[in-house]
């Protein structure tokens, strides 16, 4: 027996007291573990919850933005968060959580904005690194216009700043606020440092998915695209002597392929002009178009085109004082391309199509319309061989 197991049992309140202690001391140790386990559980299953928000929006970042600013506000005891994008120079606010509508005005006043180091997300940013302020209103050079708008509204004190990373260089930042003067833990930071990766995951995702879905929707234009040509020239190939089953098909497949409500071929004859075939969905318009003959002129798309003797692309032709007002009213058109028939240098005809609403046609349309007018040129020098 030991001389303190002596002394204990010498002292029967001293024996109870340390026992009490210990027992105290295993106890703490418990709950703390307790309280350790239940935030990494809450850590993963908000880890997990992102994840599946990404798996199930490929292509739309807002909502993971939206659960990210949700458990990030959650689980690091913050009243706000928020994320930015940078983009053109600025930081973009893209999800905000926990703002009442004047606050949220308030943070819209001052943002999108330039990334500067007066100010806790623009700082992050520019440091590439996790910033903290234990205290705003501590720093007398934080900026101006946040102190004055959204810190004067919402009354945020410490603040934490974790950039959004892409192979080492910021696209954007996620921000923490509390209206107490608290500063965030090293656990909390770490914890946002996870939400950032699983921002640019996110982000990632969209981008890669934005890139395959534009790749796709490219081959299957030019698919298309050469699927429509090669129609039209077996359309020639069959109508050799027949010129007008040709000149339908090449106007209702110009019209289809570049979203066009209304395209028409002119073919000139003895100086004027004259539309041999049309395809509308305008059914007034298409019952005056084979009445109507014009000479090279810029009152027309069909004559502008002669008399340029090159494509005409006019984004407003409400907006172009010289053209024929009728074509607006009534045909109403709006957005209208022409591309010239020439055969050696001079015009023997037009392609004209017109949309109804102010939307400028695509290079990519543009080529294939003159590609028609080179095949029209083609069927109409085999009918007149």
């Amino acid at each position: 027996m030991n001389q303190a197991t002596e002394s204990a049992l010498a002292d029967p309140q001293q024996l109870i007291a340390n026992l009490q202690q210990q027992f105290d001391e295993r106890t703490a140790e418990r709950d703390a573990l307790r309280g350790e386990l239940a935030d990494s559980r809450e850590q993963q299953s908000a880890t997990r919850e992102i994840l599946s928000v990404i798996s199930r929006s490929p292509s739309d970042i807002r909502p993971v933005f939206e659960a990210i600013v949700a458990r990030a506000a959650q689980l690091c005891e913050a009243e706000l968060s928020s994320v930015f994008r940078f983009e053109d120079g600025r930081l973009h606010l893209v999800a905000v959580h926990s703002l009442s509508p004047e606050e949220a005005a308030a943070v819209h006043s001052v943002f999108p904005r330039p990334p500067a180091r007066n100010f806790i997300t623009g700082r992050a940013f520019l440091d590439s690194r996790p910033v903290q302020i234990e205290d705003v209103l501590a720093e007398p050079d934080y900026d101006a216009p946040i102190r004055e708008g959204p810190q004067s509204v919402i009354g945020f004190r410490s603040a934490l700043g974790v950039p959004i990373c892409r192979d080492g260089r910021p696209i954007g930042v996620i921000g923490c606020f509390r209206r107490e003067v608290k500063p965030f833990t090293p656990a909390h930071l770490e914890l946002v440092k996870t939400f950032a990766d699983q921002a640019v995951i996110a982000t990632e995702n969209a981008r890669l998915l934005s890139e395959l879905q534009a790749r796709t929707w490219d081959l299957e234009e030019s698919l298309e695209y050469q699927t429509a040509t090669s129609d039209v020239l077996n359309v020639i190939s069959r109508s050799t002597f027949d010129l007008q089953p040709i000149l339908d098909t090449l106007v209702e497949t110009a019209a289809r392929l570049c979203d066009a409500r209304q395209s028409a071929m002119a073919i000139c004859s003895r100086d004027l002009y004259r539309f041999g075939a049309a395809f509308s969905l305008n059914r007034e318009w298409d019952q005056m178009l084979p009445t109507m003959t014009f000479a090279p002129g810029r009152g027309s798309l069909a004559g502008r085109v002669a008399l340029e003797r090159q494509p005409v692309h006019i984004a407003d032709l409400a907006a172009d004082p010289e053209f024929a007002a009728g074509a607006v009213t009534i045909g109403k058109m709006r957005t209208g391309l022409g591309v010239p028939l020439l055969r050696e240098g001079e015009p023997i005809g037009a392609i004209v199509l017109s949309r109804t609403r102010v939307e400028p046609f695509t290079e990519r349309q543009i080529e294939l319309v003159r590609t028609f007018a080179d095949q029209a040129v083609i069927a109409i020098e085999n009918t007149r061989c």
